[in-house]
């Protein structure tokens, strides 16, 4: 009968066979060379007859997994269809010199636990995890390992383990068991941990293309802070020793920590690096795994490594519209409301192609829902963070710490897409030189839901129209607001502010008379933005960065007076191009850009803003903290569909601050009825040069002639 269990493979010729065909025992099982198993009885070879014809072939071989028979291998005779003859095991290839082909991780484990050690194969290719095609890959065997066992590393009832082999050093998170739309919480932390293990090789954790959930917070390791510690004993220390006393040192040398051994001042690059398996706090014992490949010398020194972490998916071409590119891509899933995906710290980590994603989108309640934050009070130095994207995350980006010492400097992010942010998308609070954003994207997960409802009844009014909803006004509609009109006939079809609201009946104004209107029925729906506690992007006092483009847009304030809505900066920084659409305010005095520090914008759009009657919008405010007095200086200001409804005013200055400098000013044409292209200038800008809209129907320059230089 047939057992889709495995084959055996040899990577040598099989050897002549001898005199005798001993068979002994009975209903042994037989490995093919082909993809099935066979059992026969050692007595009766009738039973292999059942293999295919065409499958048969003179010097195909067989290997017995008897236990009792001392004749192992077998080949097919050329003297009849079914004549078998045993092969001196002497003089064919040995058990390590095999590959075994199994279907999965539990056959594995059935050769690990059943198998004497002189037929372990040397190696075992295990088709998939736990189902075909996925965690598939070679698992090694070493013979003197102890390493931990975990859902990866095999423990072997003869002595040894069998280790996964990783492809370029990928820490591959289906060999550990994972399976994209699952939650497996202890594959990811163990895959995770390993990853950060270069006692066997300097690794990577890799997250395939799929959707990967687990429950708790990958946090990258502490490392010991043991330093100049050195060996003692006079003798030193041979190949295979385990344990190794220690002096001289200070901090701490903990379990998982990885180590080296050199003399005084030697670099430590290229030495073999051992995992710590008992620690110290002083002189003592320590003890390692797998023992010494080198010996060492007493008084060598004993160095703790520090660890680089890097993750990476799958890498996909391609534009990131919509967020396609990261879809396709490596996920990574939180499962458990409010906690941390990704704690991070130490030098040139590197995090890529990877969609941090939280099941459900977090609130502003969930103050520990952040996506990728540091490990507390450890510094972040020269990481790339490249095409990243983040959902659902009460805050994505979150770097601080409390008082000052540790640093977070020559950071870069390359193609940042943050779709959410209840609380704040990014807090950069932590001081450090040239860090560079690029390509970075930050929103606040769009516009609020349940802003829907059918339109019963459209009177026009000259350019007016009044919409008379069925039940209710859309949720969240104010004076002001964003609002689209869908379902009715053209030229009334499009983007509007809504001018008042009386009632079941919201007004606007239309930018074209469409004639005659026989279709009054359709659907409002707001668009009102998802509210935010803090400014979307906050860069704290002694960091130093530039932006090549930087999109941040879609976010409501809440009711603090003179609180920033999209950025607020106290580093200093440059941007080349930004870009600013759908900040709604929540109080009086609030404004799109707050500076303290010191930052340079090149070229600024400001598009689609709006807020209610009652409130002053400024676009840039500086002003002053405790750290500096703000420097901000524009170039080109361009702007249009700003909502009539409120005040808006382009510069603010508090009276200790230098002035906003604002170079140029351009007048965009409008998409929206009732909407503006231009601010007054305010009370506190300097050479501002304001460029008139030519186009027909422009609206006329609040401040200068076009091309006038006016000092305020």
């Amino acid at each position: 009968m047939a057992a889709n269990v495995g084959t055996t493979i040899v990577s040598a010729p099989v050897s002549p066979p001898d005199s005798t065909s001993n068979f002994g025992g009975s209903d042994t099982k037989y490995q093919v060379g082909g993809y099935q198993e066979w059992f026969a009885n050692e007595g009766d070879w009738t039973d292999l007859a059942i293999l295919p014809a065409g499958r048969k072939r003179v010097g195909m071989w067989v290997r017995s997994l008897s236990m009792t028979s001392s004749k192992k291998w077998y080949q097919l005779d050329s003297t009849g269809p079914d004549v078998w003859t045993a092969i001196d095991v002497s003089t064919f290839p040995t058990a390590a010199a095999t590959v075994t082909v199994v279907s999965t991780m539990a056959d594995l484990d059935v050769i690990a636990t059943t198998v004497a050690a002189p037929d372990l194969p040397g190696s075992i290719f295990v088709r998939g995890y736990s189902t075909p095609g996925i965690g598939a890959g070679m698992w090694r065997y070493d013979a003197t390992s102890d390493y931990p066992v975990n859902n990866a590393v095999r423990s072997v009832t003869a002595g040894g383990r069998y280790m996964p082999v990783f492809t370029d050093n990928n820490v591959d998170i289906t060999k550990f068991g994972h399976i994209s739309y699952t939650s497996n919480n202890t594959a990811m932390q163990q895959a995770f941990l390993m990853s950060q293990d270069t006692s066997q090789q300097d690794n990577t954790l890799f997250i395939p293309s799929g959707d990967f959930g687990y429950t708790a917070t990958l946090a990258q390791r502490v490392e010991g802070t043991g330093a100049n510690y050195l060996v003692n004993n006079g003798l030193g220390y041979g190949i295979g020793a385990t344990t190794i006393e220690v002096d001289g040192g200070t901090g701490t040398i903990l379990a998982g920590d990885n180590i080296t051994f050199a003399a005084s001042g030697y670099p430590t690059n290229g030495l073999p690096v051992y995992l710590v398996r008992i620690g110290t706090s002083g002189p003592g014992p320590i003890e390692i795994y797998g023992g010494l490949k080198s010996n060492v010398s007493d008084n060598a020194a004993i160095i703790v490594k520090q660890t680089s972490l890097v993750i990476k998916g799958i890498a996909r071409t391609g534009t990131y519209d919509n967020q396609q590119y990261f879809l396709r891509g490596s996920t990574l899933r939180m499962l458990t409301n409010n906690t941390r995906m990704l704690r991070i710290m130490n030098d040139e980590g590197c995090i890529q192609d990877l969609n941090f994603a939280y099941n459900t989108i977090q609130n502003s309640g969930q103050t520990e829902a952040i996506a990728i934050s540091n490990v507390s009070q450890q510094s972040v130095y020269r990481w790339m963070f490249n095409r990243l994207s983040f959902r659902g995350a009460a805050r994505s980006l979150d770097f601080r710490i409390t008082g000052s010492g540790p640093t977070m400097p020559n950071c870069t992010w390359n193609d940042i897409y943050i779709m959410d942010g209840s609380i704040q998308p990014v807090y950069f609070g932590m001081a450090g030189t040239t860090n560079a954003f690029n390509r970075f994207y930050v929103q606040n997960n769009g516009f609020v839901s349940d802003s829907s409802r059918s339109i019963s009844n459209i009177v026009k009014s000259g350019l007016q129209l009044t919409l008379t909803c069925v039940t209710a006004i859309p949720t969240n509609l104010t004076v002001g607001s964003f609002m689209d009109i869908t379902g009715a006939q053209t030229g009334v079809n499009g983007a509007y502010f809504c001018r008042a609201i009386s009632g079941l009946d919201v007004i606007c104004d239309m930018t074209a008379d469409p004639g005659l209107i026989t279709d009054i029925t359709g659907t409002l729906t707001t668009r009102v933005p998802t509210f935010s506690v803090y400014p979307l992007m906050y860069i704290g006092a002694g960091c130093d960065w530039a932006a090549n483009a930087l999109d941040v847009e879609v976010t409501r304030a809440p009711a603090v007076v003179d609180q920033a809505i999209l950025i607020e900066n106290h580093g200093n920084g440059s941007i080349d191009t930004l870009h600013m659409e759908f900040a709604q305010p929540g109080a009086n005095n609030q404004s799109l850009v707050m500076n303290t520090g010191s930052l340079t914008i090149q070229d600024v759009s400001i598009v689609n803003i709006g807020t209610n009657p009652t409130q002053t919008l400024y676009a840039f405010h500086n002003t002053y903290d405790s750290w500096s007095n703000g420097s901000l200086h524009v170039g080109n200001v361009a702007i249009r569909d700003i909502s009539t409804a409120g005040s808006f005013i382009l510069a603010r200055n508090n009276s200790a601050s230098t002035p906003v400098r604002i170079d140029s000013y351009m007048l965009m044409p409008t998409q929206r009825a009732n909407a503006q292209s231009n601010w007054p200038v305010g009370n506190a800008t300097s050479a501002l040069k304001v460029y008139q809209n030519l186009r027909p129907n422009s609206l006329q320059s609040l401040t200068a002639a076009s091309g006038t230089e006016t000092a305020c």
